[in-house]
Order: C-alpha cells, then sequence, then structure tokens
C-alpha cells in the first residue's frame, strides 16, 4: 500500500509541527497509527519530528528544506 501524501511549508504556517500534524492525521485515515506517531514525535526535536511522519507518509516541503 502506497503511502499518502502530504505538501506542506516548512517556513509557513503549514510548517508548524501542530499544523503539520493535523495534515497527517488527515491522510493516514488511522487513529491507532497516528496515535502512535504522536507519542514518538512529543518526544523529539522537529528535525526528529519530520523523520518519523516520513516514515508514516510521504511528506513534500514546498520551501525545500526537509
Amino acid at each position: 500500500m502506497a503511502k499518502p501524501t502530504v505538501y506542506f511549508e516548512s517556513r509557513g504556517e503549514s510548517g508548524n509541527i501542530y499544523a503539520l500534524l493535523g495534515r497527517v492525521s488527515q491522510a493516514m485515515n488511522d487513529e491507532k497509527a497516528f496515535n502512535e506517531l504522536w507519542e514518538k514525535v512529543q518526544q523529539g526535536t522537529y528535525p526528529q519530528a519530520i523523520e518519523l511522519i516520513k516514515q508514516r507518509v510521504t511528506l513534500i516541503d514546498a520551501d525545500g528544506l526537509y
């Protein structure tokens, strides 16, 4: 099964971790898997969170930083 794709702008509003996770939650459409991701994301830095998110979705940063 292909991973869903999430587009965001790391330098814009959509780069806010909470806004980004909202998009990821909608794209994943799997509450249990998202909750597991959320638990891991809370324990790290922003770059670590991005790497964790990339394991679950195809993450495309329009700003090109991530």
